[in-house]
């Protein structure tokens, strides 16, 4: 099993990013690029929102230095945080952060974006150029 397949299935295993309460939600599998380009799950856009179990959308497509404007619109803390990279902000309930996109990522593949807190919220970022 591949790291990633593991990631994943560790994600769908554990309790939804908000911590207690029902315990409903969870992760969610995440999507895979073609051979010809990112999922159809992926949306070109600037702005991620973080919720209280997930990122919305779950994958964006971005180029290299592209700024990515990650708004927090739950009631629990966040962080947005590029896995291999230097990008890591913390997000209180209400604040927005500018993150750019590191030069150094791989083009072409999806590249896992999480919040450290809540493991399970993930999300992918496509890196177009």
């Amino acid at each position: 099993m591949t790291p990633r397949a593991i990631a994943i299935s560790m994600a769908l295993g554990l309790a939804s990013c908000g911590g207690g309460g029902d315990g409903g939600g969870g992760g969610q599998a995440g999507p895979e690029a073609t051979e010809t380009g990112p999922s159809a799950d992926c949306v070109e856009t600037s702005e991620v929102t973080a919720l209280d179990n997930e990122f919305e959308p779950i994958c964006v497509i971005a180029a290299s230095g592209d700024e990515l404007t990650v708004t927090n619109e739950g009631t629990a803390p966040h962080t947005f945080t590029i896995s291999e990279t230097d990008v890591d902000e913390d997000l209180a309930p209400g604040d927005e952060i500018t993150a750019t996109v590191p030069e150094g990522l791989e083009v072409g593949a999806e590249n896992e974006f999480q919040c450290e807190i809540h493991p399970s919220m993930v999300g992918y970022l496509y890196v177009s150029q």
